[in-house]
């Protein structure tokens, strides 16, 4: 919704209106609602792929349709699109490692003892960002995974995992969430199990306001901010730019806009939005 807020407004300054839909996560649901935009004939759609495999058909239904394809975020497994506008997700992964890090060579002799939560496992930036994480930290011996579930981006389905590893793995004092709306699903299960959050690390990704307001109280470690304003901007005017018949260089676009956020840096960040 922070995207679409701010995407809406650079939309609004290239004449350009936004037509919603919200999947849910349901591939079905992603592809039905396609097959509705389709009819109605817009100038493009964008796509957010719920899963690489399982919208394959519905995309190339677009270019099939005559109508332009921009696939945003996340790739799926065809080249039958326009423009690709992807985010660096090993780099998201990275920026959560160097905290493990961080935090490990600041408390010598400790371990962080990890559970980690995916959003869903079908898609390749979702993988990239596990990759990115435990590629480039857990080692087995200062940094351990213990344990991995899928959370389907769901706060309840990440408190409940969360509540199950409390009882499982007692030794256990990092969850390392790919979304904050995950994290704040195990900040949940620490407060209801009545744990102390100096005893544990939880890291998110997003920078949500929700997630900021948990870096103040102390309950939320660190997220990996996305600046949904650049986002935002930067890819409608590369829509734009597709619309209007600009030529495109590269097919697949980089969106530079990451950096983490923690309680010490939050507010510098937010400030340098300012405009």
């Amino acid at each position: 919704m922070e995207w679409l807020k701010y995407a809406e407004e650079v939309a609004a300054e290239n004449n350009i209106t936004i037509i919603t839909t919200n999947a849910q996560n349901n591939i079905s649901t992603q592809m039905a609602d396609i097959e509705s935009l389709i009819v109605q004939k817009p100038d493009a759609i964008m796509v957010w792929a719920v899963d690489a495999d399982g919208m394959v058909n519905a995309v190339e239904s677009i270019s099939a349709a005559g109508i332009p394809c921009i696939l945003s975020s996340y790739s799926v497994n065809t080249d039958q699109y326009d423009l690709y506008l992807y985010e660096d997700q090993i780099l998201t992964g990275q920026l959560q490692a160097d905290y493990c890090k961080e935090w490990v060579e600041n408390h010598p002799g400790e371990t962080l003892n990890c559970g980690y939560i995916w959003g869903v496992t079908g898609i390749s930036g979702c993988i990239e960002r596990y990759d990115g994480w435990k590629d480039n930290c857990v080692d087995g011996e200062k940094i351990v995974l213990l344990d991995e579930q899928i959370g389907n981006w769901s706060a309840a389905e990440a408190m409940a995992i969360t509540e199950d590893w409390l009882q499982a793995y007692p030794e256990m004092n990092c969850i390392v969430c790919m979304s904050d709306e995950m994290a704040l699903g195990a900040i949940q299960a620490l407060q209801g199990a009545g744990k102390d959050f100096d005893d544990y690390v939880i890291i998110g990704i997003d920078g949500s306001e929700s997630a900021q307001l948990e870096l103040d109280k102390g309950t939320l470690d660190g997220t990996v901010f996305q600046n949904r304003y650049l986002n935002a901007k930067l890819q409608m005017e590369a829509v734009a730019s597709l619309l209007k018949g600009e030529p495109v260089e590269e097919k697949d676009v980089l969106i530079k806009a990451k950096q983490l956020m923690t309680p010490e840096n939050k507010e510098e960040i937010l400030k340098s939005l300012e405009r």
